[in-house]
């Protein structure tokens, strides 16, 4: 058998000391830094914002509000196509990674996300890159859940062929492991 890499030893080190059990939760710090603790919400200053429709806006789109009352048990059936635009971009961030409610105990007050997180910490950020949708320049974007809108992080130049819509996830660890 090849010996691990001592990286990888520290790396399931770490792991085992960390992680939930059955019978436990994983030991804590103790206390917290509040002075460290990140941003909830990331923005990136100066880009251009692009409110998204609501859900209850989208809802008056009937093609769109006919395939979000389909019952899950039609799912993977034919169905009508719907068109990539802002209404429907709208409902799959809302859905997905937006702002459910807000919740306040004394002058603390958090956002409850559609997304389950542990902590409420929310590390996952949502980006969507397009080509050739009506309305939005080809680029990338970042989804804002706070402010429930697309900002341009990148344009780029309208190049030939299809239109195509690409949706990543990535993670702001520090907020995770803040806790």
């Amino acid at each position: 058998m090849i010996p691990e890499p001592a990286a990888l030893q520290t790396i399931r080190a770490y792991h085992q000391r960390s992680k939930h059990r059955f019978e436990a939760y994983a030991p804590g710090p103790g206390t917290l830094d509040w002075d460290a603790q990140p941003a909830p919400f990331r923005d990136f200053q100066g880009a251009v914002s692009i409110p998204l429709p609501s859900l209850a806006d989208a809802l008056q789109n009937p093609p769109l509000a006919t395939a979000l009352r389909q019952p899950f048990s039609s799912l993977g059936q034919s169905a009508n196509v719907i068109e990539p635009g802002l209404d429907a971009l709208g409902v799959l961030f809302q859905l997905a990674l937006g702002i459910t409610a807000w919740k306040s105990y004394g002058p603390d007050r958090w956002a409850v996300r559609a997304n389950p997180s542990s902590g409420n910490l929310h590390p996952v950020e949502g980006y969507l890159f397009l080509h050739g949708m009506t309305g939005l320049s080809d680029g990338l974007y970042h989804y804002c859940p706070d402010s429930h809108a697309l900002e341009l992080r990148a344009e780029f130049d309208a190049i030939d062929g299809p239109p195509q819509m690409l949706i990543g996830l990535s993670s702001v660890m520090w907020r995770e492991a803040w806790k």
